[in-house]
């Protein structure tokens, strides 16, 4: 009663059984995979589902709570004035642990940092873009909910931790980068991160050398970002449910994301990671686990040219969603599938192009976790399209498999034939005409529009792999090696 759950990796509130019931009024659930999970194993996220199980009512979870200082040691006893856990529990109450917490005004500022800046201006100086700030350090401490940063071009070189370790409330903190902006360190020690943070949206920046942490962190943005040449994780995740990772590109990094330990429905939009340079067989260009991190959603993404596997799953059982996307040109595997600690979960292909690489396709080595393509196009893998491990064996014509013995619907309407890409070898994926993947796919709801924005559906279907036929628009192709 009157509590607040939020950021939680796995399940914000687990009712285990018949015999262990939970009763809950007037709770606010926020940023968890799962916000309540009822008996039976009946995940409910959203309000409605929330107060329809037994012993449920009037609990929320439509609204970030609003801590204001969870950077401070996690301070719990301070909320911004928006917060909608301020005088709306049973009784007028407050939510939460603490009856007088601190209130901070939300704000609507637009602060500059420039490499020319002074961290000794004061606040009002740096509403100014003639009179900003130096530092992204300075910057992110003085930033609350609603206020916007504009960071101007230049490189900016770190010997401190930047820790973007703020939160949003009904408004989010907005970190721009005007231009080309290159965030780097200096030395050994420093460190890029995103820490026990909501809301927070970050717009443009390139992250050079140091990998990007996202850690315990819930419901932030990162878009048109790169993150380049970094000898470990380009950007990783750990316990950081439910942010979106869109148009950013991951390129010449050891692995170039990991995934780990609780970070769960994250979604990963119009992404490109390339060139990957870790040459061990167990690991790749994305690596999910060795700890549980289910229900990843990749769409519309390009995973290319790496020096060992494109996608690479192990431990405890997780799902990953790989839609209408590319995996392409790796040493070994397109996407392998190792084995777990714990039965169930896998990686669903849907409407996605998996070609070119130097082992098999897909390749599932084990029993606990199962690979499920669908409306997908193979070609040209050296050691075949796709392994079964159930039925031990490589298949490689579409009818061999579109008809193993798997979940009813899972492999259905799978093509081997050459995609015809105008340009695969500078990473142009649009598709030729002629193109057997031209309103070959499944409609998927997720999906409105393809890479370029504009409407998945041009056809009679919707297209197999990132674009679809013909595109309409004059969007720039990114293409880095």
């Amino acid at each position: 009663m009157n509590s607040i759950i939020v950021g939680c990796g796995k399940i914000g509130v687990s009712e285990a059984g018949a015999a262990n019931d939970v009763y809950g009024t007037n709770n606010l659930f926020y940023g968890n995979r799962v916000d309540f999970q009822d008996e039976g194993s009946v995940a409910c996220v959203g309000s409605n589902a929330i107060n329809a199980c037994a012993g449920m009512s009037g609990n929320r979870s439509d609204r970030n709570p609003g801590f204001a200082k969870l950077y401070d040691n996690y301070n719990f006893n301070a909320f911004y004035s928006d917060s909608p856990c301020t005088n709306t529990g049973i009784g007028g109450v407050n939510l939460g642990a603490y009856t007088n917490p601190v209130i901070v005004p939300v704000s609507s500022n637009t602060y500059y940092v420039a490499t020319t800046g002074s961290d000794t201006n004061s606040k009002v100086q740096a509403t100014n873009s003639t009179t900003p700030w130096k530092s992204m350090t300075n910057a992110i401490a003085n930033a609350v909910a609603g206020d916007t940063v504009i960071v101007k071009p230049g490189t900016y070189t770190n010997s401190a931790v930047v820790e973007f370790n703020r939160c949003g409330s009904g408004q989010p903190i907005r970190f721009q980068a005007e231009g080309s902006v290159v965030l780097v360190k200096s030395g050994s020690t420093p460190q890029i991160k995103l820490t026990a943070a909501s809301d927070v949206i970050l717009d443009g920046f390139e992250i050079r050398g140091q990998t990007f942490a996202v850690g315990f962190s819930y419901k932030n943005i990162i878009r048109n970002c790169r993150f380049m040449r970094v000898n470990a994780n380009g950007i990783s995740f750990t316990g950081s449910p439910g942010n979106l990772v869109e148009l950013c590109v991951m390129a010449s990094n050891n692995v170039n994301v990991a995934m780990n330990d609780a970070s769960g429905n994250n979604l990963f939009s119009k992404c490109r990671m390339l060139d990957a340079t870790n040459t061990a067989a167990t690991s790749g260009s994305i690596v999910f686990g060795p700890y549980s991190c289910s229900n990843i959603r990749l769409e519309n993404c390009v995973v290319a040219g790496g020096r060992n596997h494109g996608i690479f799953m192990s431990g405890v059982a997780q799902t990953v969603f790989l839609v209408n996307s590319v995996v392409t040109g790796h040493t070994l595997d397109g996407v392998h599938v190792e084995p777990g600690t714990t039965t169930g979960g896998g990686v669903m292909l849907t409407n996605c192009i998996i070609f070119s690489n130097g082992a098999y396709g897909v390749n599932e080595v084990n029993t606990r976790m199962d690979a499920y393509p669908g409306y997908c196009c193979f070609s040209n893998n050296a050691s075949g399209n796709f392994y079964d491990f159930d039925s031990a064996g490589g298949y490689t014509t579409a009818s061999d498999i579109n008809t193993l013995v798997l979940p009813v619907g899972s492999t259905t309407n799978n093509i081997v034939v050459d995609p015809l890409f105008v340009n695969a070898g500078t990473n142009d994926f649009r598709l030729l005409t002629g193109s057997l993947c031209i309103d070959a796919g499944t409609p998927t709801t997720e999906l409105a529009t393809a890479y370029y924005g504009n409407p998945r559906k041009q056809g009679s279907a919707v297209d197999i792999g990132i674009h679809e036929y013909p595109v309409k628009n004059n969007g720039t192709l990114i293409q880095v090696r």
